[in-house]
């Protein structure tokens, strides 16, 4: 028996601007977090509110290029291209 794992281009989308968001940003988040205190209540919700833009903003972009046969090897090539930026960000 075969198990195959599908998914759609709108959750790969997601999925991927999730990743972009979380772990290709982090000197930005950790320069915001260092600003904007999260213990503060008005700051939660600036960072709730920065964090969905952000991620709606990377979801935009990302379902621009959604095309059906060359999303997966862009979406392979923006991996690689964002592993290299983060990597000399952070050094």
């Amino acid at each position: 028996m075969k198990i195959r794992f599908s998914t759609g281009a709108i959750r790969l989308s997601l999925l991927a601007a999730l990743f972009f968001v979380l772990t290709g940003n982090q000197q930005f988040w950790s320069q915001i977090f260092a600003f904007f205190s999260p213990l503060n209540g008005q700051n939660l919700w600036m960072l709730v509110s920065l964090f969905s833009v952000t991620l709606s903003l990377m979801f935009f972009l990302l379902s621009l290029i959604a095309l059906p046969y060359l999303f997966r090897p862009l979406l392979t090539l923006i991996l690689l291209g964002n592993a290299a930026a983060a990597y000399f960000m952070n050094s």
